[in-house]
């Protein structure tokens, strides 16, 4: 299973890659040459199906470890996602970014048994109703229920964790939230002099001004610096549930202040020479993050994915939008559009 996860996310950075299935053993054979692009997704399959056929299933947990935290069902779910991005590789030819003139760099999945990119979308859908259709996964009620760090173990026991890298306490991987929060963010125990981190992983400004753009955004006016016209607000909730942005709470040795950061900054237009104060990501707050520890687990696949390649294959295999396959894809769609209105402060839909 992990070695189909690596390899597919390989493929889809780099296109061939070296196709090893064994440690090597000299350093000649670590410097394989790189091996067809198809040929990495037909052992990425091959992998999924080997774990697919041998991991245990719940119940078989239950009875071996008394425990039911494996992924039992991630392979197939796999699928669904590696069956798509083959039919979008079909479909979308004039996207590549080889010369699909030189020889064997056309996508051909023949020896899958896939022609066509409807046998891609049929093979995703089958892949994903079976997880959807024979569980044991389900999702969460609200969409806060996914981030819920600050539980500790407790948020480990959600029935929508299909494949998760999971991080505890006592642990010194908090890298999500380590490379993705601003400096002593309030409400986490991170409140020392010493944190210098200033969130690798940052959002584009573009993104925050696209969906602020779409939902309903806010501009600044009289500002007077180039920031002028830029988004302040967005009316959509996921906006400042998943961003930080305009300024921050900041509590340093028990002295609160205020952080400011894009787009309030006037300092803010420069790319190269002020890039701190780009927005940050607020999906993984931990409560419990202290520099090195904290709470918050890495989704590498939630069950809400599946149903979301469920909808996409249908609707990629529908012929008009009054038959069966795009009726069952807004079916899918509706079962997230449904835990979305439920994700209000009372828990209900709204």
């Amino acid at each position: 299973l992990i070695r189909a996860i690596d390899y597919f996310s390989l493929a889809r950075l780099y296109g061939d890659v070296p196709l090893m299935l064994r440690s090597p053993a000299t350093a000649a054979e670590g410097n394989a040459p790189r091996s067809s692009y198809m040929k990495v997704y037909e052992q990425v399959i091959r992998d999924l199906e080997f774990a697919e056929t041998h991991m245990r299933d719940e119940a078989r947990q239950a009875q071996v470890s008394g425990t039911t935290g494996r992924p039992n069902k991630a392979a197939t779910s796999m699928k669904a996602a590696v069956y798509a991005q083959i039919a979008c590789l079909i479909e979308n030819k004039e996207y590549m970014f080889f010369n699909l003139d030189k020889e064997g760099r056309a996508p051909d999945f023949s020896a899958l048994g896939i022609n066509t990119a409807e046998d891609a979308w049929n093979l995703s859908l089958a892949a994903s109703k079976s997880v959807i259709e024979n569980g044991p996964y389900q999702l969460a009620n609200s969409y806060a229920d996914l981030f819920t760090w600050h539980r500790g173990s407790s948020a480990y026991q959600s029935k929508e964790r299909v494949f998760v890298l999971n991080c505890t306490n006592n642990t010194n991987f908090s890298f999500l939230t380590a490379r993705t929060m601003p400096q002593w963010p309030g409400g986490t125990e991170n409140t020392t002099t010493t944190n210098n981190n200033w969130g690798r992983i940052r959002p584009s400004r573009y993104v925050l001004i696209k969906m602020a753009q779409v939902h309903g955004g806010v501009k600044w006016t009289g500002r007077g610096d180039k920031l002028e016209n830029l988004y302040k607000s967005c009316a959509d909730p996921r906006y400042d549930l998943s961003f930080y942005h305009t300024q921050y709470t900041k509590i340093q040795n028990g002295k609160e202040s205020t952080g400011k950061i894009w787009p309030a900054d006037k300092n803010s237009n420069s790319f190269n020479n002020n890039n701190w104060y780009l927005p940050f990501y607020k999906k993984y707050f931990d409560p419990h993050f202290n520099v090195t520890n904290g709470y918050a687990d890495f989704y590498l696949m939630r069950y809400a994915e599946v149903i979301l390649y469920a909808a996409e294959a249908s609707a990629a295999l529908s012929k008009s939008v009054n038959d069966a396959n795009w009726q069952k894809a807004m079916e899918y769609m509706e079962m997230i559009h449904a835990r979305a209105r439920r994700s209000t402060a009372d828990g209900t839909e709204s």
